[in-house]
C-alpha cells in the first residue's frame, strides 16, 4: 500500500486545528481507503510517507465508506520503492518471505507476477498468526484453474541453486503443485506466460499425499544448471492447477531463496 501522491506533501491531520482528516491509501491497483486521522493524535503534524509497503490499522465503517484508523505509527511501514518505481533488473538474489502480502486478497509482491492462464483464481495472500505465505486453490465453481507466480527476473551463473518451503492447505487429493524455470523474463500478463518457454524443475522435494496438512516441507536446494544455460536472465514459475471437483488440495509456498 501507499498514500496518494496528492496526500504525500500533506501532514496526517490539522494539528493546528485540530480537526479530524481523511487520507487516501491506495494500493498497485488503484484500489483506494480511507484513512482517518484525529488531530488530537500525537502524529497529527507529522508529514505523510511517500514510499510503499505494509500498514496495521483498525477498520470501520461510515454510511458507505469503510475507514482505516492507526492504533500505532510504528505499523505504518511505508517506506519502499512506490508503485512502479521499483527497476525489476535482473538480480544475483531472491530471498523472499512474502511479508507484504494481505490475508486473503491476490498476492502482490514487487517485481512478482501473479496471474492465471485458466480459470479465474489467483495465488492469494494468507496471514496466519506470525505466518505469512501464498496459497492456490480452485475457486468453488467452474472448470480446471491454472495459476502461476512467477519470480523477480535473475541473473543465472553456474550453481545457483533454488529452495523453499512448500505445504498442503487442506486434505491431500492430488499433485498440484509444480515448478518450472523460462528464459523468458518479459512476462506481463497470463498470455504471456502460457505461450513462455517454460523447463520443468526437477529434483525439489514437494508436499504431497503422506504429509501432515499445515506442516512445510523443504524443497531442498536444487542447483539450477540442468535446466539454464550460463549467460541466461531468468524467472521461476510456482504453478498450481485444480479443479472444484476431484483436485481441490490447496498448496501453500513460502520462503523462497534463489541464489
Amino acid at each position: 500500500m501507499q498514500f496518494a501522491a496528492s496526500d504525500t506533501g500533506l501532514t496526517y491531520a490539522d494539528v493546528i486545528g485540530q480537526t479530524t482528516v481523511n487520507r487516501n491509501l491506495e494500493n498497485c491497483g488503484g484500489d483506494v481507503v480511507l484513512v482517518r486521522n484525529s488531530g488530537y493524535a500525537n502524529f497529527a503534524g507529522l508529514p505523510i510517507p511517500n514510499g510503499k509497503g505494509s500498514i496495521v490499522a483498525v477498520v470501520g465503517q461510515f454510511g458507505q465508506d469503510m475507514q482505516l484508523f492507526i492504533r500505532d505509527l510504528n505499523e505504518v511501514q511505508l517506506s519502499g520503492p512506490r508503485c512502479g518505481q521499483a527497476s525489476c533488473a535482473p538480480a544475483l538474489v531472491v530471498n523472499e518471505t512474502f511479508s507484504s502480502v494481505v490475508n486473503g486478497a491476490d498476492a502482490e509482491v514487487e517485481c512478482w507476477l501473479n496471474v492465471f492462464t485458466l480459470g479465474s483464481r489467483k495465488w492469494k495472500g494468507v496471514v496466519n498468526g506470525s505466518e505469512l505465505y501464498c496459497e492456490a486453490k480452485p475457486p468453488s465453481f467452474g472448470g480446471i484453474n491454472e495459476t502461476w507466480l512467477v519470480s523477480a527476473p535473475m541473473q543465472f551463473t553456474t550453481g545457483t541453486a533454488l529452495s523453499f518451503l512448500s505445504a498442503l492447505g487442506g486434505t491431500w487429493q492430488h499433485d498440484g503443485l509444480s515448478v518450472w524455470v523460462s528464459a523468458d523474463v518479459n512476462l506481463t500478463d497470463g498470455t504471456a506466460v502460457a505461450n513462455a518457454p517454460w523447463v520443468p524443475v526437477t529434483g525439489l522435494t514437494l508436499a504431497g499425499s503422506g504429509s501432515t496438512v499445515g506442516t512445510w516441507t523443504p524443497s531442498g536446494s536444487v542447483v539450477l544448471d540442468p535446466f539454464l544455460t550460463p549467460g541466461d536472465n531468468f524467472v521461476v514459475g510456482f504453478k498450481y492447477s485444480g479443479t472444484p471437483s476431484t483436485e481441490t488440495t490447496p498448496y501453500r509456498i513460502d520462503d523462497v531463496l534463489i541464489q
